[in-house]
């Protein structure tokens, strides 16, 4: 019987089943994904620095989300407005019709330092801190994004 039932679960056919162990797999096994709590020690243009549970004696590097990375937009021009980039956090939108237009943009909410962040683990980070690899990315369950600085 390689696929069990679960009489609990309409959707038992979709669940990996480990014929191994006897159970139904976790995700993580199948998906290459583990999630960790980090504490935020720094905070950068593409990354954050943190630290995870009791390892305060290691670093990790970790991947801000694509759309709130600078090297993600910085110097582009996107339905004619030209992105550029003025500190951590914040940028320039400005609209090639008018200056009128133009406006600050910052990240909220902000990230701040001794926040703890929800991080995914992908093994072929794009991103790199030195010639290493980032293999951690925030998920934002922040919900963070870019609004118009009041």
């Amino acid at each position: 019987m390689p696929f069990p039932e679960r009489e609990t679960n309409p959707f038992a056919k979709r669940i990996p089943y480990d014929e191994f162990s006897g159970r139904y797999a976790a995700f993580d096994r199948f998906a290459n994904v583990r999630l960790r709590e980090f504490t935020i020690i720094a905070i950068y243009d593409n990354y954050i620095a943190g630290r995870w549970g009791e390892e305060y004696n290691r670093t990790y590097y970790i991947a801000k989300p694509y759309l709130l990375r600078r090297e993600s937009y910085d110097g582009l021009t996107i339905g004619g407005v030209t992105y550029t980039y003025q500190d951590v956090g914040e940028r320039l939108a400005e609209d090639a019709v008018g200056s009128e237009d133009d406006e600050t943009q910052i990240i909220t909410p902000d990230y701040y330092v001794g926040e703890k962040l929800l991080c995914g683990s992908f093994y072929h980070a794009d991103l790199k801190f030195g010639n290493s690899p980032i293999e951690w990315i925030d998920i934002n369950v922040g919900g963070r994004c870019w609004a118009v600085e009041q």
